[in-house]
This record gives C-alpha cells, sequence and structure tokens, in this order.
C-alpha cells in the first residue's frame, strides 16, 4: 500500500513537506518554513535555536509532522529537493525528530551546512550527497533518482521514489528552461523514459503558477532585461543597487557580469547574500570573490556604506530586500538607519517580483513609498520565475503520463489551476486528480 501524506504547502506558498509511505517505509520530501512567520519571528529578537517544537508549529514557521508521529521510527531519509528556505529551511529543526540521514545535491548540502553552524544548533542526522541525475538505493523495496531540474537556485532536482508499484514522482520546484544562463537543462530524456518505460503511480507537482496560461520564460530573458537596464541607460554619475533573491546565483552573476562591464567596484551586502554565495563557492559552482567585496554583517555594511557614499557612482551595490524585509539592507539604507543618502535619480532595480502574499506586499509598498520620497529611479519586474506555468505543467504531464496528480505548493485558488488543467486534459479528476489540504492523506493502492 501506498499512503501520501500532504504536511505542508498545501494550503499556502511555502513550508514544504511531504511523507510518502510504502508497505511500513516512509520518505520525506521536503522540510520547508513558512517564510514570513520565520521573518517576523526572528524579527521579534527572539531566538529560535532555543525554541522548542512546539511553539515553530504553534506559530506556523514549521509544517505540523503530528499526522505522521506514528512513522517517526520508519522514515528512511529526508530529501530536500533545493536550497529554498521553503523547501530546506525547517530541516535544523525538525530532523531531530526522525532517525534518518539527509539527502540533497551538493549545493544544498552546503546551504544546510552553512545554516547550522551559523545558528550554532546541534545536529545529529547524517547528511549524504547526492548528485543531480544519480540514484541511491535506500532499502531493498525503495530507491531514489535525483533528476536535474532548472529553477531560480542551483542543482534543484525532482526526485523519483521508486517502488516496487511504480514510480511517485515529487517535482516541488520547477521550470523547463532550454536556454539557462547557468547550469544545465532539465533532463526531459529522463522524464520521457518515465513516461515510456515506468508506471508512474503519482506526479506530486508545483501549482503556484498553473493559472498563468503561458510557459514560464527562460532565464536567459531576465539576463536580456537586465542588461537592457544596466548597460542600456544612463547611468553616469548615479549609485547603482540592484537586490534580488540571495539563493538565485545565476541572475547574481549576470548582475556581477554587466557590473564589471561598467567597471564599477561590486559590493554584496547582507547576511543571506553571503550565506548562499559562501555555499556556491565552497563546491566551486561560482568564484565571485576575485571581483566582489562581501559585507555581511550589520556593523560591516555601515562602514563600508559611509565610505563608499564619497563616490558612490563608482560602485555597484547588490543588497538583500528585494521583498522589503524590514530588517533588510535595502530598508535600512531607504529609511536612513545605514549612514547613506540616496539622490535623485540613482538606480533601484527590483530583480525580482513580490512574492504574492500579503506581508510581502505590504513591505514592498512600505519599502518603495520611502525609496519614492528619495525620488529614485525604480526598476521592477526585472526578472522571469523559476516555477511552472500552465504550459510546461502540460508539457510535463504528457511527459511522464502519471496515473494520479496530487497539485502542490500552492493555495487553493492555484492548486485549482492544475486540477482544472488535468481536466482539460482527460483525467477523471474525482479519482486521479487529488486536490488535499495540509494534513490530507491519499492511498494509491
Amino acid at each position: 500500500m501506498i499512503e501520501i501524506y500532504t504536511l505542508g504547502g498545501y494550503n499556502e506558498v511555502g513550508k514544504n513537506m511531504t511523507l510518502v509511505r510504502v508497505d511500513g517505509e516512509s520518505v520525506i520530501m521536503d522540510m520547508g518554513l513558512h517564510l514570513e512567520s520565520y521573518i517576523n519571528f526572528t524579527e521579534s529578537r527572539e531566538d529560535i535555536t532555543q525554541t522548542n517544537t512546539k511553539t515553530l508549529i504553534k506559530r506556523n514557521i514549521v509544517p505540523d509532522f503530528s499526522k505522521i508521529s506514528q512513522f517517526t521510527g520508519e522514515v528512511k531519509a529526508i530529501i530536500p529537493t533545493h536550497a529554498h528556505l521553503d523547501h530546506l529551511g525547517a530541516v535544523p529543526f525538525l530532523a531531530k525528530n526522525f532517525d534518518a540521514p539527509v539527502v540533497c545535491t551538493p549545493f544544498t548540502v552546503e546551504v544546510l551546512k552553512t545554516l547550522i553552524n551559523d545558528d550554532e544548533i546541534e545536529f545529529k542526522n547524517p547528511i549524504k550527497t547526492l548528485n543531480i541525475n544519480s540514484n541511491l538505493k535506500l532499502t531493498p523495496n525503495l530507491s531514489i533518482e535525483f533528476i536535474n531540474s532548472t529553477h531560480s537556485t542551483p542543482q534543484t532536482v525532482m526526485v523519483a521514489l521508486h517502488t516496487k508499484y511504480g514510480v511517485i514522482l515529487y517535482a516541488n520546484d520547477f521550470k523547463f528552461d532550454k536556454f539557462p544562463t547557468f547550469g544545465i537543462k532539465t533532463n526531459t530524456d529522463a522524464l520521457r523514459e518515465f513516461g515510456k518505460r515506468h508506471n508512474v503511480l503519482c506526479l506530486i507537482v508545483d501549482s503556484t503558477y498553473a493559472n498563468a496560461e503561458r510557459k514560464t520564460p527562460s532565464e536567459s530573458v531576465a539576463r536580456e532585461m537586465l542588461m537592457d537596464v544596466m548597460l542600456g541607460t544612463d547611468t553616469k554619475g548615479k549609485c547603482i543597487i540592484a537586490t534580488t533573491f540571495s539563493s538565485h546565483i545565476a541572475r547574481l552573476k549576470s548582475i556581477v557580469e554587466f557590473g564589471k562591464k561598467m567597471n564599477r567596484k561590486i559590493v554584496f551586502m547582507g547576511r543571506s547574500l553571503s550565506k548562499y554565495v559562501r555555499a556556491a563557492e565552497n563546491i566551486n559552482l561560482i568564484n565571485f570573490s576575485k571581483d566582489v567585496t562581501i559585507m555581511r554583517y550589520s556593523n560591516q555594511i555601515k562602514r563600508e556604506l559611509k565610505r563608499i557614499e564619497k563616490d558612490k557612482d563608482k560602485y555597484l551595490l547588490v543588497v538583500t530586500g528585494h521583498q522589503g524585509e524590514p530588517g533588510s539592507t535595502l530598508s535600512k539604507i531607504a529609511s536612513g538607519e545605514y549612514p547613506f543618502r540616496l539622490s535623485p535619480e540613482d538606480f533601484i532595480i527590483f530583480s525580482c517580483t513580490t512574492i504574492p502574499t500579503a506581508i510581502n506586499q505590504e513591505n514592498r509598498a512600505i519599502l518603495e513609498e520611502k525609496l519614492h520620497r528619495h525620488k529614485v529611479r525604480i526598476f521592477k519586474d526585472i526578472h522571469v520565475s523559476g516555477h511552472a506555468s500552465r504550459e510546461d505543467l502540460r508539457d510535463l504531464i504528457n511527459l511522464v503520463e502519471p496515473n494520479h496528480i496530487i497539485p502542490a505548493h500552492g493555495d487553493i485558488k492555484m492548486r485549482s489551476g492544475l486540477f482544472q488543467l488535468a481536466d482539460e486534459m482527460g483525467y477523471e479528476t474525482e479519482r486521479f486528480v487529488h486536490l488535499v489540504s495540509n494534513g490530507g492523506r491519499v492511498v494509491l493502492r
């Protein structure tokens, strides 16, 4: 019998966690944070490392795994699919409840180790590295396969759980990018083989943009947009500040390349930027250090900004704060908390979109209002998503031909979009497409 327990990410974007149970053996896919709740908690100056699990669950920071408490001893692996905190960030706090190794790609391993070490968390679970497009036998009856996927952070994978009944394919998050600017394309050959040779019992899949009737554009499109702003406008005498997702190494690479073409000194500012860049450099994915100065802590940033202000038109600042987070570097610059004066027509580049949650939208609105008071030039949405849209989802379903589909990674409106797509594609939705909330259970056999 195969049971799937939907523990997090089925009512919201974030806090992803799913348990797949096969004949008394279990595997956990993802173990993520609810980022807004996490940010609110940590900004209240409470020490999250000293907070017990019950409180973290009650405060909506980590998934509620009480529905699987009777299975904790049978978990064979915890598998974060990539390094985003809404898929990985709860591992330091919850993994201790399971006597199982954490298995992930080299970049995800490095980010996890950084999270653990930075917060000085005692972590006893073994951490195992599995490369993209590789296999690992967990037990005589279960094995996993990491299928490379393009996303907005390196070494993201879809996880194929091979069982004697067939394959459970877990695809949170992905896109089909034929022209990536960093890393390799999604392994569509492997996915096509699943459709031909394997019985894909169930596809658990990202629904964030299931209602967007398009194909998600390539990262090369975002690179062209950045180039147009950074090299195609008159920046002489102006300060340039760019902000993007700290984990988006491909985007940071493009920003650095254009900054060098502008003959500007490049400075990264913020803890999360330092964290992800350090992880990428540790496994030789990139080498920013020869071109970039990285400032991590607030006192360092204050000193550097005070020095830079005298010649700010000679610099490109890459800072945290793309979602308007109150404690971020950009928010502190805009509010005057940091000693750096913005001048009219200085450049602020948001190489991102606002994640569609109420708190993010509110924080960004507050930040932009503060920036407008300085009369700066704001360039928004210089970005393409890392999430599949409706037509990418259609392509994936056609490739792997799953028997069952479980829409994940989104609220009911997002997941309903995938339900409607499956109906359009001929699925008998009442039997084979499962709209399940957090705490739900689907039995396949």
